[in-house]
């Protein structure tokens, strides 16, 4: 049930991983993942107006995420893409640099031999299973959506700071050369 939240967030369709995710929680109730892609599809969905029930529900899930892993890179990105959206830019941008900070640590779960993805090869044979694995991997590396820098600077460019975002931009790729990490995300998955 995750892989297909992460399929449709792949596809922009944030409806569908709305419902998604709710059932994967349904079926793993606490799992990191279908929660962080929830809290993702509500924020994205609903980017210019999210507020009310909706704004409640992923201010609880980043709590519940960040209660039990107070260094959770991609909660931290979520929860400053979130609180700038909701116009608190000050704290916004104190979660957006936290999570930069914390993408190494991150990024180590990612070679972990445990990694729930490595053990299943089969998703490699696939153009969708590509995309799962490719996702899961930008959410534990700090790229795409789950990347601290481009949504920094994605804030930037709405606020008319074109040279602040393309600072952010350079930002976003030295933090991945110095982790070592291959700069594969494609440019049309950017944030």
């Amino acid at each position: 049930q995750r892989d297909r939240v992460y399929l449709q967030v792949a596809a922009h369709d944030y409806a569908a991983a709305m419902q998604s995710a709710r059932t994967a929680l349904e079926l793993a109730p606490g799992d990191v993942e279908a929660t962080l892609l929830l809290a993702l599809s509500l924020i994205e969905r609903d980017r210019e107006k999210l507020s009310g029930e909706r704004a409640n529900e992923v201010e609880a899930l980043l709590a519940d995420v960040l209660e039990r892993e107070p260094d959770n890179a991609p909660a931290l990105v979520l929860r400053g893409m979130w609180r700038w959206i909701g116009g608190e830019e000050s704290g916004g941008r104190s979660d957006l640099e936290l999570a930069a900070s914390r993408y190494p640590l991150q990024a180590d779960r990612l070679r972990d031999e445990f990694d729930p993805y490595s053990k299943r090869e089969y998703l490699r044979r696939t153009r969708q299973g590509g995309r799962v694995t490719a996702l899961y991997r930008t959410m534990m590396l700090g790229a795409n959506h789950f990347s601290p820098d481009l949504q920094l600077a994605r804030a930037q460019l709405d606020a008319g700071d074109t040279a602040g975002a393309f600072e952010r931009i350079k930002d976003h790729f030295a933090r991945r050369r110095v982790q070592g990490q291959d700069l594969d995300v494609p440019v049309g998955e950017l944030a």
